[in-house]
């Protein structure tokens, strides 16, 4: 017996990994055997080292199983090697011919024969067609975003040439606790804001003023924009990967303009050549967003309108395109609206935003920071409880929302907070599995919020005839004084415990008042079904 389960398990890890794990090729004729939604590398050789490989004009035309085009951009990979990167969404043969200005690299003929993967994989995220305020998976299955914040995440295991554990163990705990989204940079040098100073005594957990570390030739401190420093993207490979193994989207910040970073001079030769690889590089990468901008308030209205023009024009495989917190949102071409703020009025804020636009609106800031024993970051709202009921908040106007907790968010990162000292101020995780557990009994997608008939609480509604109001642990009771809509006396009701997570039994509603069992001891979720 025992046998039998380690073989089930070694079949399963087995094949995981061989759906998962990015495939790399050298070019030839023959014809690759690849995943649906698997991510192929195929190399290809120049007789001799470029003077300027990332000028080099390199991609292929794609053709897919019903004869439809499809142009890839490769990219340089350093030496005399470039790359073409690619993941397909169709079952079939895919036929592809490569155009260059380089002559070795131009006119090669290849195949890829994609079948379907043994472990589900549901591939990018979109817009969903029948409701375009919501998000799904591109074969359809719906997609509860639930975001994470982790901007240094680049740096986690940057001096580890080989593997990437650290990586490995923090995203597998986030996506055990419900997260399915991390919003990160492509690269950060420093905060602005004072220190802890206890980061002192465990520099471990400092990740800020690397001068290693760094996108470009030379440092951040002294910076050399002619050319890009390839190892550095390399190692950021493995970090998409890891995410695309898990499931988990990189919402990816491209620049961030409050964090100490020397860029190039904006709509340079050097400032182009970056973008344009990083579009390049990881296109293929179906659990990619691309996400213009941090803070992009800080930079002109026009260069951030070229950067989303510009990512449109390069992306074949067109994955959403936000930009955070942008001035001009409405009149930009983004797929979604990121929306930083509404503080003290957060609800009511995102029900206008929710009505304002025909999209999904993320508030990718909602001001709620949890607390941890470094205070990284001087914010408003700290207190664990307060900020899951902001992100409820967000979730009950019709809006998605992304979580932050102090000790991962920015230069500090403790991987992996359960294994400090008794204490450490350790996240509440788990408040968020549940979170996702009850969006998943209660689909997301089914739901829409009506202000109207929330009385107390916010509400949510479905066609279905299916009401859930949130509850904060000060409201003594739902007060109904109709007999229409949820004060049909009929149907049942049941509570769901935001905290613990859990359900209790369901009763019939025979009329009147409902009175919250847990006023006073934990924010909760009335769920009326007037039709059971």
């Amino acid at each position: 017996m025992q046998l039998r389960i380690v073989l089930l398990v070694t079949f399963l890890l087995i094949s995981i990994n061989s759906i998962g794990q990015k495939k790399e090729v050298i070019y030839n004729r023959k014809s690759v055997q690849l995943k649906k939604y698997q991510v192929v590398d195929v190399s290809f050789f120049a007789k001799k080292i470029v003077k300027q490989p990332f000028e080099v004009n390199f991609g292929a035309i794609f053709t897919k199983p019903n004869g439809e085009k499809l142009k890839v951009l490769g990219f340089y990979n350093d030496a005399k090697e470039w790359l073409l990167r690619f993941s397909a969404n169709e079952i079939g043969e895919w036929t592809y011919i490569t155009f260059s200005s380089l002559k070795e690299l131009d006119n090669k003929k290849g195949k890829f024969n994609i079948s379907t993967s043994e472990v589900i994989k549901h591939g990018a995220i979109v817009i969903d067609k029948n409701n375009p305020k919501k998000f799904a998976y591109e074969d359809g299955a719906p997609y509860f975003l639930q975001a994470f914040e982790i901007d240094w995440l680049f740096a986690l295991d940057y001096d580890n040439d080989k593997a990437i554990p650290k990586t490995e163990h923090l995203l597998s705990l986030i996506k055990e606790n419900g997260f399915n989204q991390v919003v990160t940079t492509l690269y950060s040098y420093d905060v602005r804001w004072e220190k802890d100073e206890k980061l002192k005594l465990h520099p471990e957990h400092e990740f800020g003023s690397r001068e290693d570390i760094f996108p470009f030739l030379g440092s951040n401190s002294k910076p050399d924009h002619s050319s890009l420093n390839i190892a550095f993207f390399k190692k950021f490979d493995r970090v998409i990967s890891s995410m695309h193994n898990k499931d988990i989207v990189a919402n990816l910040m491209i620049y961030v303009w409050n964090k100490k970073v020397k860029w190039p001079k904006a709509g340079s030769l050097e400032d182009d050549r970056f973008f344009d690889y990083v579009l390049k590089r990881y296109q293929a990468f179906p659990n990619v967003v691309w996400n213009i901008s941090k803070e992009a308030f800080r930079q002109s209205i026009p260069y951030m309108s070229e950067r989303i023009e510009r990512a449109k024009k390069l992306d074949a495989y067109n994955r959403l395109v936000t930009i955070h917190d942008f001035r001009k949102a409405e009149e930009a071409p983004i797929d979604f609206i990121s929306y930083q703020g509404g503080w003290s009025t957060l609800y009511t804020k995102m029900i206008a935003e929710y009505e304002k636009h025909k999209k999904p609106v993320v508030n990718i800031e909602n001001a709620g920071y949890s607390e941890a024993s470094y205070m990284v970051f001087p914010c408003d709202f700290i207190i664990s409880e307060e900020c899951l009921k902001r992100n409820y908040q967000c979730y009950f106007a019709g809006v998605y929302t992304n979580y932050y907790w102090q000790a991962l968010a920015w230069n500090v990162m403790v991987y992996n907070p359960y294994e400090q000292d008794e204490n450490f101020i350790k996240p509440d995780f788990e408040y968020y599995k549940y979170l996702e557990n009850f969006f998943t009994t209660y689909n997301y997608q089914d739901f829409y919020p009506v202000w109207n008939e929330r009385k107390i609480g916010h509400c949510l509604k479905s066609d279905k005839g299916v009401y859930l109001y949130y509850m904060e642990k000060e409201n003594y009771q739902l007060s109904i004084y109709s007999n229409k809509g949820v004060g049909l006396p009929q149907g049942t009701y049941r509570w769901f415990n935001t905290f613990t997570g859990e359900f209790s039994e369901e009763v019939q509603y025979q009329g009147k008042h409902i009175v919250n069992p847990f006023h006073r001891v934990a924010d909760a979720i009335l769920i009326r079904d007037i039709n059971k």
